[in-house]
């Protein structure tokens, strides 16, 4: 996915790539906001609080 925003930045610009640039973003965040959700759950049933 980060090759094809790559690709696309150099063939047709950053304003039409801004779509693929952002999937990209979106893909790099969500494996730390599922860590965070896994480790406060792990926390709040381990009696503790996030």
């Amino acid at each position: 996915m980060t090759l094809i925003a790559a690709y696309m930045m150099d063939a047709i610009r950053n304003k039409q790539a801004s779509a693929e640039i952002t999937m990209t973003k979106i893909v790099a965040v969500a494996p730390n906001i599922a860590q965070r959700v896994i480790d406060c759950t792990i926390k709040l049933f381990g009696e503790s609080r996030c």
